[in-house]
């Protein structure tokens, strides 16, 4: 019994060996049945552990593939509506900025208008008063300048003729106050400041740095010419002579016989009586 049961076995082994080599090379090969074949390889026991399971499903693949094709798609749509976004926001942004610079040049452009107005009001303003001081007395009009701060006087004064300012610094009876009013003409005249508080300022800067209006005033009436300088000091002998002889007194011999000469022209007495002094 038991050598027929063997040779069955041997029987079955030979049949099987053929086609299990047949179902696995159709597996690999990929001929069509092979699927079929593997599948009911894999239910017999002992040959389901040699034949290797199913390959998964390709269409479950395929479908995976192209949910993430999707994914991606949107992500990118997505980015490019985002890029977008920025892009507009940006374009905004620069709009937005160039607005701003627009709105402060031109509220630059409003208040420089607004301080020139202002400027020449206020010069406007310095003119009539300047000339209101022309048309009264000099001692007046001296006295109503000496009242003044010293800017403002400045500032007075360099409106009118210089024959005029002669007149009302030599009818000043505060000869320091006058000579240092001098001074800042002078100065005022090369400063192109057209705010009048800024151009107060600088006056009031320039004032601050007179530490001898005397001697200052002397170079500046030596400096002038000598028709003007004649005038001042003419004006000044009658208000303050003591103060006019130390500015005479001062200046160099040249220009000093120089105005002499001019005062000689209109007051001959004067003049002599202004030399007798300096000879003393």
């Amino acid at each position: 019994m038991e050598e027929k049961k063997h040779g069955k076995l041997r029987t079955i082994l030979f049949l099987m060996i053929p086609v299990l080599v047949i179902v696995i090379l159709a597996i690999f090969l990929g001929i069509p049945g092979g699927e079929t074949l593997q599948k009911w390889g894999n239910k017999i026991p002992v040959i389901n552990r040699i034949i290797p399971d199913p390959a998964p499903n390709k269409t479950n693949t395929s479908d995976s593939q192209n949910d993430w094709q999707q994914k991606y798609l949107a992500s990118s749509a997505e980015i490019t509506d985002r890029d977008l976004q920025i892009s507009k926001l940006t374009k905004q942004l620069r709009d937005t900025k160039t607005g701003l610079e627009d709105i402060k040049k031109n509220n630059q452009e409003l208040q420089r208008q607004l301080e020139t107005k202002q400027a020449k009001a206020v010069q406007n303003q310095m003119k009539q008063m300047a000339k209101m001081y022309a048309n009264i007395p000099a001692t007046k009009a001296a006295a109503m300048i000496a009242s003044m701060p010293l800017e403002d006087a400045a500032l007075t004064i360099s409106n009118l003729k210089p024959d005029q300012q002669s007149s009302i610094l030599g009818g000043m009876k505060d000869a320091k106050k006058a000579a240092q009013i001098t001074l800042l003409v002078t100065e005022i005249a090369g400063l192109t400041e057209m705010d009048p508080i800024l151009l107060k300022d600088q006056i009031h800067q320039i004032a601050l740095q007179q530490e001898n209006p005397t001697q200052i005033l002397a170079e500046t009436i030596a400096g002038m010419p000598s028709a003007q300088a004649a005038g001042i000091i003419q004006s000044m002998m009658v208000t303050n002579s003591q103060t006019a002889m130390e500015l005479l007194r001062n200046i160099n011999v040249n220009n000093r016989s120089q105005i002499l000469t001019e005062i000689q022209k209109t007051n001959a007495d004067l003049a002599a009586q202004i030399a007798s002094s300096l000879n003393r």
